[in-house]
């Protein structure tokens, strides 16, 4: 096997498919690696909750996410006749955000809520469980990704409006899951 230590990072540098070098604090890149500690704290909470309803709603976002992921590194392309290349293949495979990505996001958000008992919003500690706390985890590193994406629609406006969207209603969406883990385990 590939160790997976190349060395070619070592500078600050790191490169995505089809692109050239670019610093990793560059803000594409950031919010690509907040995206991605997002994708691990929801694994996480998918493997502490015991809620089958929980489980494949955080299944599916993670999927999403992942989709995000891959487009946000098509931003650092800078040879448009392999952007072009690439966007073309994305439009006819799963690599692209299913059409009605926002509505199905606030379906669900709505079904989730009509599942609690909680009448306030407030601010919660969410340390009644694990799953609770790890999926309150998440919505932490959602908003922060969040505010990372919005960085990037401000350096770079080659930028769908609709991933920013939908990482705000995601965060919704984790404090929900999170409220309803709470109230189950009391």
């Amino acid at each position: 096997m590939q160790s997976v230590r190349t060395k070619k990072g070592d500078n600050g540098f790191t490169r995505l498919p089809f692109s050239e070098l670019i610093l990793k604090n560059d803000p594409r890149i950031v919010s690509i690696g907040e995206i991605d500690e997002l994708t691990a704290a929801i694994t996480l909470a998918i493997c502490f909750s015991n809620n089958q309803m929980i489980k494949e709603c955080l299944t599916e976002q993670r999927g999403h996410l992942m989709t995000i992921m891959g487009l946000l590194s098509l931003s650092v392309i800078k040879n448009h006749d392999i952007l072009t290349k690439v966007r073309e293949t994305a439009q006819t495979t799963a690599h692209r955000l299913p059409d009605n990505l926002i509505s199905d996001t606030e379906t669900t958000l709505v079904h989730f809520e009509g599942l609690l008992n909680f009448t306030e919003r407030g601010w919660r500690l969410f340390d009644s469980n694990p799953a609770a706390a790890f999926i309150n985890l998440a919505r932490t590193v959602c908003r922060r990704a969040e505010r990372s994406i919005v960085t990037l629609k401000i350096t770079h406006n080659h930028f769908d409006n609709e991933i920013l969207t939908y990482m705000n209603a995601l965060s919704d969406i984790l404090f929900t899951l999170a409220s309803l883990e709470e109230e189950n385990a009391n």
